[in-house]
């Protein structure tokens, strides 16, 4: 009966009386009495949202959730598919989602300053406090998620912050987990699951001013990471460490770019977010510090971690260009000779990192890469450093097996062929030519180009004293 369905979950205490204690009894009871609930209450439509949000509060979701810890493994999935059902299944969940937010400041909602509909225009009042009750209950729930210990809590949490993205916002300003950088298990756990939460998307953000932007930055990174976390990661003497803080940053500018493009309309809060970004990312020459120690070992652990290091500071050569310039170095440099023989993914972030730096940022006809190999002999070395940039790319556009690798280093080499020969050979022609070349030609290609290329150079100079 509808009616007497809602007169009895508003009696006062009723709710605090039967789910104390509900953990600890048996599990038949557990189940009979999850399986009542859902079929009287969350799977009733004439039973309202702001009803089954009354019924369903802070201290029942708590229980909830010790159930998902329970002995009985039965317990466990009922409790943890009710819970999944009561948040997540569009058609009965408790929560809305808010599709479009702005940010109030004044307000305080779990540690935060509020975030108010776009379209809500009538009641505001009493939409606001609704809002404010519904987060607060929501972001204890994410809270009291043991998501950095228990994977199927962890997966509940992630589609939590997925359909409320809004949310994600008040979720980092409490987040529960310690992120100061140490080798154990648990600050793997807390880490990892922070970067997952930095790749779910970014709620659209409405009506955004430039004196809401400090309470919009934490929606990128959680005040509890700091820019000495990071830096202290980067310069941890476990590899496993330095691996996980490099994961962390590239999930940070991950977001960061998700982030801009919300505000790209908005020069102002474009530069002041690259700011604010810059204040919390570890200085560049941090990561440059550590290219030696990474580049000069032929461990492909360590190899695995340059590939990592050099997707980073692509990053901050796309988002925080100005850091390049100030650290006056040679990104370049960071191409290894023996590009050629190195993993697909080490392949492919060098690769990237080229297809940010200009023309002028780049030495085609030198060596200029540091030797990954110390061992060799001389006269390895010599061959080594007599091979070109160009030379080293066009070897691999002859011998990559991989589709990401062939698609980026025929952008570049294309590229610089245009501008080499575009002058006096058609893109038709030039494809042909590169469908021809062969691992024992690179050397006379490369060379052959880097003679157009003085030419060019000398015959721009003369053009201009003339």
């Amino acid at each position: 009966e509808p009616v007497i369905t809602t007169q009895v979950i508003k009696i006062k205490y009723f709710v605090g009386a039967i789910f104390k204690g509900l953990p600890e009894d048996s599990t038949v009871i557990v189940l009979e009495y999850l399986g009542t609930l859902r079929a009287a209450i969350l799977d009733q439509r004439h039973v309202s949202r702001p009803d089954k949000t009354y019924f369903f509060n802070s201290f029942v979701l708590l229980q909830l959730i010790r159930l998902v810890e329970h002995d009985s493994e039965e317990v466990q999935e009922k409790a943890y598919t009710f819970l999944h059902a009561l948040c997540c299944e569009k058609q009965i969940a408790i929560f809305q989602p808010i599709q479009h937010h702005s940010f109030i400041a004044g307000s305080s909602v779990g540690g935060g300053s509020a975030i108010k509909s776009s379209n809500t225009n009538q009641n505001e009042s009493t939409q606001d406090k609704k809002l404010n009750r519904d987060t607060n209950t929501l972001v204890k729930l994410c809270c009291a998620l043991k998501a950095n210990e228990d994977l199927q809590q962890q997966k509940l949490l992630v589609e939590l912050l997925s359909r409320y993205p809004s949310h994600i916002f008040y979720y980092f300003r409490a987040f529960p987990y310690a992120l100061d950088p140490r080798p154990s298990f648990r600050w793997q756990s807390n880490v990892a699951l922070l970067t997952k939460i930095l790749h779910l998307p970014v709620a659209p953000i409405a009506s955004l001013t430039e004196d809401s932007v400090i309470q919009m930055l934490d929606v990128l990174l959680p005040p509890a990471l700091t820019k000495a976390h990071l830096s202290q990661g980067l310069q941890h003497a476990s590899l496993l460490v330095k691996f996980t803080t490099l994961s962390l940053l590239s999930a940070i500018f991950v977001r960061l770019g998700a982030l801009l493009q919300r505000v790209s309309l908005s020069p102002i809060l474009h530069i002041k977010l690259k700011e604010h970004i810059r204040r919390k990312v570890p200085e560049l020459m941090i990561l440059l510090s550590l290219r030696a120690k990474f580049s000069e070992s032929s461990e492909q652990k360590l190899e695995w971690l340059y590939g990592r290091l050099i997707s980073v500071i692509t990053s901050y050569k796309q988002f925080l260009p100005e850091t390049v310039v100030e650290a006056r170095f040679d990104l370049s440099k960071l191409v290894p000779s023996d590009l050629i023989s190195m993993e697909e993914t080490t392949q492919t972030a060098v690769l990237q990192l080229l297809l940010q730096l200009k023309e002028g940022e780049i030495r085609w006809f030198s060596r200029s890469a540091e030797k990954k190999d110390k061992t060799q002999d001389a006269k390895d070395t010599k061959e080594s450093s007599s091979e070109s940039l160009l030379s080293e790319l066009l070897s691999l556009y002859v011998s990559t097996t991989g589709s990401e690798v062939y698609s980026l280093v025929s952008q570049i080499v294309h590229s610089r062929l245009q501008d080499l020969l575009g002058g006096f050979m058609s893109d038709s022609e030039q494809t042909v030519w590169l469908s021809n070349l062969t691992l024992t030609s690179v050397s006379f290609f490369s060379k052959l180009l880097e003679q157009i290329a003085k030419q060019t150079t000398q015959s721009a100079a003369l053009d201009r004293k003339s």
